[in-house]
């Protein structure tokens, strides 16, 4: 293991109250993986996250209220589908209607030429910020906010720990939120040495 992995381990100890035996840490190589032992360490289960659902429904109603997308908005969309135009101005009043901070590296527009990112975030070379769906959005936003939305009394699915797990790596060592996927490997897919 790498400083950046040692680091990364102890800022989830701190986070979840929990300790990584060692020989635990070392075997671990997904991010999948590390929300398993975590979950299962809090005894949590695999149910939907009370948390997610409330982001989710405020951004639904953000999009209907706005009238930004005529017919219902459903998990599965893509977030360019339902939140077009979404330029600076979109991305501000969203951002007040759910009291949260957004994570900037999704944010499109719709040119003649077709989907394009207003800002260069770097992220991880597969990743197309266009091509977020909602429900990505939406953990996106709970792991972009993980300290005020996860405490640990809120940490109640393994969804929850997913989404702190999401947020740890942001805030640890720097990696895009979107460009991070459960089934991602910690050295191969994000170069956590």
């Amino acid at each position: 293991m790498g400083l950046d992995s040692v680091m990364f381990i102890e800022e989830v100890e701190q986070f979840f109250g929990i300790s990584i035996p060692n020989e635990v840490a070392e075997k671990v190589g997904t991010v999948n993986e590390l929300v398993d032992y975590i979950a299962l360490t809090l005894a949590l289960e695999d149910t939907r996250s009370a948390v997610y659902s409330a982001v989710y429904n405020k951004v639904k109603a953000f999009i209907q209220e706005h009238s930004l997308y005529n017919g219902a908005v459903t998990e599965t969309q893509y977030l360019a589908e339902v939140l077009l135009p979404f330029n600076d101005s979109l991305f501000q009043t969203l951002k007040q209607y759910l009291a949260l901070e957004l994570p900037l590296s999704v944010i499109c527009s719709k040119k003649a030429t077709g989907l394009y990112s207003l800002f260069t975030v770097p992220a991880m070379e597969r990743y197309d910020p266009c091509k977020v769906r909602v429900s990505d959005f939406c953990r996106c936003v709970v792991a972009f906010n993980y300290k005020r939305l996860l405490t640990r009394e809120a940490l109640l699915t393994r969804t929850d720990v997913l989404m702190a797990v999401m947020g740890l790596l942001e805030d640890c060592l720097g990696i895009d939120v979107y460009a991070i996927k459960a089934e991602y490997s910690f050295t191969k897919d994000m170069g956590i040495d």
